[in-house]
């Protein structure tokens, strides 16, 4: 078939290249695959690390605005006689003033004495796990809800404070984390 030697060396040489280059090609794709993989986790890593820590640092503002509203001598002694009228333009007022969409005040047996919203059964249990801060979907919401007792002195009830997690927050934590974020 190919009887010259130039010929037969020519389409040696040009195997053993377009073997080099396609063994070359395939270890860079591997290199670059790996690379992209440990990348993209690194910045899932980061950006967990901040959405946690934003989160964090949100609810311990939102706990002391809670706390606000249960040390209130008013509030402590509507909710203790009983009060609804005061509780509810408590409650009104002040998630006014702390921009909060969600307000539930619940008894020390988990009975709602005052609510905005109907909260699922996951949100009405407190523990040492999550530290009266948790996530709920409510109403097709997701809201960041931070719950304080009311004490005067002994456990009269419970306060729950609703925030949104909505695009605002996601806005912030893709410039902080600096990551496509989205709510869906």
């Amino acid at each position: 078939m190919i009887r010259t030697f130039r010929t037969r060396l020519l389409i040696i040489l040009l195997l053993l290249v377009a073997g080099a280059l396609t063994i070359s090609l395939a270890a860079m794709g591997v290199a670059v695959k790996e690379q992209v993989e440990r990348s993209v986790s690194q910045e899932l890593v980061v950006s967990d690390r901040v959405f946690r820590e934003l989160l964090d640092n949100r609810s311990q503002l939102l706990k002391q605005a809670a706390e606000v509203l249960t040390d209130d001598f008013g509030f402590k002694r509507a909710v203790a006689t009983g009060d609804r009228e005061t509780i509810v333009s408590a409650l009104v007022n002040h998630g006014d003033r702390i921009g909060t969409e969600l307000m539930v005040l619940r008894g020390p047996d988990g009975a709602e004495i005052a609510a905005t919203h109907s909260l699922p059964a996951s949100a009405n249990t407190i523990d040492s796990a999550n530290a009266g801060q948790q996530l709920a979907l409510v109403g097709g919401e997701l809201f960041q809800l931070i719950t304080v007792p009311v004490r005067a002195p002994q456990l009269i009830a419970y306060a729950t404070l609703g925030f949104t997690i909505d695009s605002s927050l996601a806005t912030e934590l893709q410039s902080l984390a600096n990551a496509d974020i989205s709510l869906w």
